[in-house]
């Protein structure tokens, strides 16, 4: 029986933890379709508040997460098993100082 991280809607990401790296399919989505869709200016510099929904295949993760998407860098804020281990839910914000942070 094939996965739903079989289908063509699923990306391939890169993770990293303190264990390694690893290859992955996800579903990436904005968390909120309200906030700007690109980072705010101001006197103090650039702010981007927008978060992504992640939705990806089983992994052991540990330490400090990085989920790459193409020339996109997150940060997976939290995550949590679900379904007995069935996915990963998890919670991004775009890396500090990456390619579309400004």
């Amino acid at each position: 029986m094939k996965s739903v991280f079989d289908c063509a809607f699923a990306r391939n990401v890169r993770v990293a933890d303190a264990a390694g790296e690893y290859s992955a399919r996800a579903f990436i989505r904005p968390l909120s379709l309200t906030k700007p869709e690109t980072p705010t200016h101001s006197c103090a510099g650039v702010a981007d508040g927008r978060r992504w929904l992640l939705i990806m295949e089983p992994l052991e993760l540990s330490g400090k997460v990085t989920v790459t998407d193409g020339d996109r860098e997150y940060v997976l804020l939290r995550r949590e098993m679900i379904g007995g281990g069935n996915h990963i839910e998890g919670l991004l914000c775009l890396k500090a100082g990456g390619a579309d942070a400004g």
